[in-house]
């Protein structure tokens, strides 16, 4: 989605870093709200626009953006350990590739021993 300019509140950068409700008494600086729409939080990007040069986004679009990174987050913790039991199968595989690979080697002689190191 992206911002619509005549129905959502528009803020500068500085605006937006000001209107972010501050957690332990630290509010965000100019420069993060400027990362959060040029490089994003774990591939999310706040939505932005330029107006006149300079960037833009909303409150709405600080709000969607807080939604889809708690949504990410919520979701991850739901899948994490499914995916760390597949790392683990997968760091596993590696392994058993790694000793065939060696054992195979030491059976072409194409390895050298460790001792002529």
């Amino acid at each position: 989605m992206s911002i619509d300019l005549f129905s959502e509140t528009i803020l500068s950068l500085r605006e937006a870093a000001k209107a972010v409700p501050s957690i332990d008494g630290r509010k965000p600086a100019y420069g993060c709200i400027w990362r959060w729409c040029h490089r994003g939080i774990r591939g999310i990007r706040l939505e932005h626009v330029k107006l006149g040069g300079k960037l833009a986004t909303s409150k709405e679009a600080l709000q969607r953006f807080f939604s889809k990174l708690t949504e990410l987050e919520t979701s991850d913790s739901k899948e994490s350990l499914p995916r760390r039991a597949a790392q683990a199968a997968h760091s596993k595989q590696r392994l058993d590739s790694i000793s065939r690979a060696e054992r195979e080697l030491d059976a072409r002689n194409v390895r050298g021993s460790k001792e002529a190191d």
